[in-house]
């Protein structure tokens, strides 16, 4: 089994071998790459046939994280539960000011349920 510890032992070693002074490239850090997380349509809103949307504000913070969401507006309840659902669980990439992470308050994200 390849493991982490094994591949930085092999690029070192292949750096080195080649007469490169510069270390290899680095790893991605995964903490920050987006989980697959998908929309839920309200099942009851499915079976009725119905569109809808939800306007959701919230805070993201420096990790992308969301906190203190609250919906602002929706064509229905169920379509409020699933976007705050959907929004509170979903990872984003945060704002930055001079290439550091900063926490943005009151982002705006509007959440459009369309039957396929």
């Amino acid at each position: 089994m390849f493991n982490r510890k094994m591949f930085w032992s092999a690029a070192f070693f292949v750096a080195g071998a080649s007469g490169c002074s510069s270390p290899p490239a680095k790893v991605p850090d995964q903490r920050f790459q987006p989980p697959q997380y998908s929309l839920r349509y309200p099942a009851d809103m499915f079976a009725q046939g119905l569109n809808g949307s939800a306007d959701v504000d919230c805070t993201v913070t420096v990790e992308g994280m969301t906190k203190d969401c609250v919906v602002v507006s929706s064509t229905n309840e169920s379509f409020a539960k699933a976007a705050l659902e959907y929004v509170s669980g979903a990872r984003y990439k945060p704002a930055s000011r001079n290439g550091v992470p900063v926490e943005q308050t009151h982002h705006k994200f509007h959440i459009d349920f369309k039957m396929p």
